[in-house]
C-alpha cells in the first residue's frame, strides 16, 4: 500500500512491534478462533467471550502504545472486531478513508 507521494514520517516498525509483543500471540489466537469457529459454536457465551477478548486486546494495545510515548506523527488504526463488524455502509467509509491515506503515502506496511 505504499505510495510514491511519501508524505509520511519515518517509522521504526521494530520499536512498535516490541510494544505490541505481549499481546501478539493472543491476537493471532483470537483471529484463528474467529475464522475457524464451527458454526454451531457461534453466538451466545462463546461469541461474547471472544468479543470481550477482542476489546481487552484493543484496550491493552492502545494503553501500551500510549505509555510507550508514540509520537503524535503516528495514527494507529485499531482492528475491526470480526464478530461484530461495522455496518456495510460504515465499512465503505472506512475503506475510502484508508484508500485516501494510502494515496497520500501515509500508510506504512512492513
Amino acid at each position: 500500500m505504499d505510495s510514491e507521494h511519501g508524505h509520511g514520517v519515518s517509522v521504526d516498525l521494530d520499536e512498535i512491534r516490541s510494544v505490541l509483543e505481549p499481546t501478539r500471540k493472543l491476537r493471532l489466537g483470537l483471529e484463528v478462533l474467529t475464522e475457524h469457529l464451527p458454526q454451531e459454536m457461534e453466538g451466545g457465551a462463546i461469541t461474547d467471550a471472544l468479543c470481550q477478548i477482542h476489546e481487552w486486546l484493543c484496550t491493552s494495545e492502545l494503553r501500551s502504545l500510549r505509555t510507550f510515548g508514540l509520537p503524535v506523527a503516528y495514527i494507529i488504526i485499531s482492528p475491526i472486531n470480526p464478530l461484530n463488524p461495522p455496518a456495510p455502509e460504515d465499512m465503505q467509509k472506512i475503506a475510502r478513508a484508508i484508500r485516501t491515506l494510502d494515496d497520500l503515502g501515509l500508510i506504512i506496511l512492513p
